[in-house]
């Protein structure tokens, strides 16, 4: 349970296993989401007045339905496991994380909060994206003419006017959370073992053995197995070419060139 500093000013938000994008207030009260309408792989509470966010990521093949039930400034995040016989040799898991988007957090500026993208300030952010490759300002090695970066700024701020997103460090920020997603998807497409289903649009993976095996080397992938990810098609366009050259994900300003 959490209890809420601003209740009327929080929510939670997620985007379901169908794609869909969904902000839970507290109007809600209590309700469960399960099969693609379930959160995939996480969701996060997230307090507009503060400007934070607390994201809370889970292994989607291990959870059955998700509960979210709005007390008296207090909300409840939980994740349920399919009813079934529990053994030692068939145990029930639940692997799941939480990660608080506060000031010193991967991604800001020192001294200043992460910033929590809104389901449409991110759609946004996409369609620019796409216009600015149709319009030919990504170069042949994958990088962007000079004053990409600023033109983003200005076409995202047209279509979100009050959300004041800045070049740096909010669309740098999200430039690198996005690269760095579909990186991971990428490593693990031309690993053998691995494959991605194009109608589910997430990663399989052969077995069990195979996913352990990986996850040991590779402990950023964790809780990418079977997650549903439909953005992968839009972001391929984008860091497609980068990939391919081998250029890394740490900094998104090295799609830029001044």
């Amino acid at each position: 349970m959490f209890t809420l500093l601003h209740p009327s000013e929080s929510y939670v938000s997620f985007t379901a296993i169908d794609g869909s994008k969904h902000e839970i207030g507290p109007e809600s009260n209590e309700q469960f989401y399960e099969g693609n309408l379930m959160p995939n792989g996480e969701w996060m509470l997230i307090d507009k007045c503060l400007g934070l966010g607390l994201l809370n990521r889970f292994d989607v093949s291990q959870v059955f339905k998700c509960l979210i039930y709005w007390g008296t400034g207090t909300v409840n995040l939980e994740l349920w496991s399919e009813e079934r016989p529990v053994s030692n040799q068939s145990p029930l898991r639940i692997s799941h994380e939480f990660e608080k988007m506060e000031s010193g957090d991967e991604n800001t500026e020192q001294g200043k909060s992460r910033y929590v993208w809104t389901s449409f300030e991110e759609e946004s952010l996409l369609n620019v994206l796409d216009g600015i490759i149709a319009g030919g300002q990504r170069r042949d090695t994958g990088s962007f003419k000079s004053g990409t970066l600023l033109k983003i700024e200005n076409a995202l701020n047209l279509l979100c006017p009050n959300s004041n997103l800045k070049a740096s460090p909010h669309i740098e920020s999200k430039l690198k959370e996005l690269k760095k997603d579909y990186s991971i998807i990428y490593d693990m497409m031309n690993m053998s073992g691995f494959a991605w289903n194009d109608i589910k649009k997430c990663i399989e993976v052969d077995s069990n053995e195979v996913w352990d095996t990986y996850l040991q080397h590779n402990k950023k992938a964790k809780g990418w197995r079977n997650k549903k990810y439909p953005l992968f098609d839009r972001v391929a366009t984008i860091f497609g070419s980068d990939r391919a050259t081998g250029n890394g994900v740490e900094v998104p300003a090295d799609m830029m060139e001044e």
